[in-house]
C-alpha cells in the first residue's frame, strides 16, 4: 500500500511539473522537490527516533534553524535580500501567512488550546499483509 501511495505522489508531481519541463526543468522546481524530500525524510526520522520533546518548542527550533539556513543561502547566492521588485500586497500576504497562518496555528494547536488536548488521537488501521 505504501508503494501505491508513493507511486501516486510521483505521478502527481509529474503532472504538475510536466508543463514546466518542456523547456527544461527550472531550478525552482528542483529546489521545491528537494524541500519536499527533506521534509519527508525528517518526518520519517522523527517517527523512527521517537523524539519526546515538546511539539511547540521542537517546531520553534526547526523554524529558527531553517530561517538561519535560508538567510545564509540568500547572502551566499544573492549577496543581499532584494525586495525592490516585490509589491506591497505580496509582502503583506507573506507576513500575514507567516505570522497568522503559522505562528498562531502552532500556538493554538500545540500550546494554549485546552480543547485540543481533550480531542482523541486519530488512529488509522493499516491492513495487515
Amino acid at each position: 500500500m505504501h508503494l501505491v501511495a508513493l507511486g501516486l505522489c510521483v505521478v502527481g508531481l509529474a503532472v504538475l511539473i510536466s508543463p514546466l519541463a518542456r523547456t527544461g526543468i527550472p531550478l525552482g522546481v528542483l529546489l521545491a522537490v528537494g524541500s519536499g524530500l527533506s521534509w519527508a525524510a525528517g518526518t520519517v526520522y522523527l517517527k523512527w527516533a521517537r523524539v519526546s520533546a515538546d511539539p511547540m518548542g521542537f517546531a520553534s527550533w526547526q523554524i529558527t534553524i531553517a530561517f538561519f539556513l535560508i538567510a545564509s543561502a540568500t547572502l551566499i547566492f544573492e549577496g543581499r535580500l532584494n525586495l525592490s521588485g516585490a509589491h506591497t500586497g505580496a509582502l503583506l500576504a507573506v507576513a500575514f501567512s507567516g505570522i497568522a497562518g503559522n505562528a498562531l496555528a502552532y500556538a493554538l494547536w500545540f500550546g494554549s488550546c485546552a480543547g485540543c488536548r481533550r480531542l482523541p488521537h486519530l488512529s488509522v488501521r493499516w491492513p495487515r499483509r
